[in-house]
């Protein structure tokens, strides 16, 4: 079984990372409520387009060290890279420079930090590949082409164009969507993909 995973705000956490950033670079007070998109439309309104499409550039470079994954995705990744029936790899729609600031490898420094997040708890983690496309249409055909058994992934654009079986879509905003499930607990996830999926 072939088992995908998306990679920024889906397996990798920015949260603290966003509160970070918006404090030091824009001076907007840190709060536990304040969310990646939230910030985005207070930045648009304030600062304008630009200026969140250079803190963006920020949050997945000098940033993405306040990047956090959740145990019980660390568990599920360990749990199905241990098993010799699964693959796993994760695909990410990312450039792979910044439109806006230091033109540094946003690619390396993402598969830089999950690596360092999960050394010595994945096992032969070496085995779980990042798959990088420049656009997201790119990602939705490498998807459908590479026939996943399962993926996930934050984005309803995405899960909603994929012609594959099982598609779980990582959100707690979105409702429940006819053959998609949802969810943003890691903890149901793995549930889902062991007891219903027959990981």
């Amino acid at each position: 079984m072939l088992i995908g995973f998306d990679l920024d705000n889906t397996l990798l956490n920015y949260s603290d990372s966003v509160r970070i950033a918006a404090a030091e670079k824009l001076q907007i007070k840190e709060s536990d409520g304040l969310t990646k998109e939230s910030l985005k439309l207070q930045i648009q309104e304030n600062f304008g387009r630009e200026e969140w499409t250079r803190l963006q550039g920020l949050l997945y470079t000098s940033y993405i060290q306040y990047a956090t994954i959740d145990p019980y995705a660390i568990g599920l990744l360990n749990y199905l890279n241990q098993r010799g029936e699964h693959r796993i790899q994760i695909v990410s729609h990312k450039t792979r420079f910044p439109i806006l600031g230091p033109q540094v490898d946003m690619r390396e420094i993402a598969s830089q930090h999950f690596e360092k997040l999960t050394k010595g708890l994945l096992g032969s983690a070496s085995e779980i590949s990042i798959h990088f496309t420049e656009t997201l249409v790119e990602k939705i055909e490498y998807i459908n082409e590479t026939q996943f058994d399962i993926f996930v992934d934050d984005l309803l654009e995405v899960i909603s164009r994929l012609n594959i079986k099982n598609r779980i879509l990582f959100s707690n905003s979105v409702k429940a969507q006819e053959s998609v499930i949802v969810s943003n607990s890691w903890k149901e996830i793995a549930i889902v993909m062991k007891e219903r999926l027959g990981c």
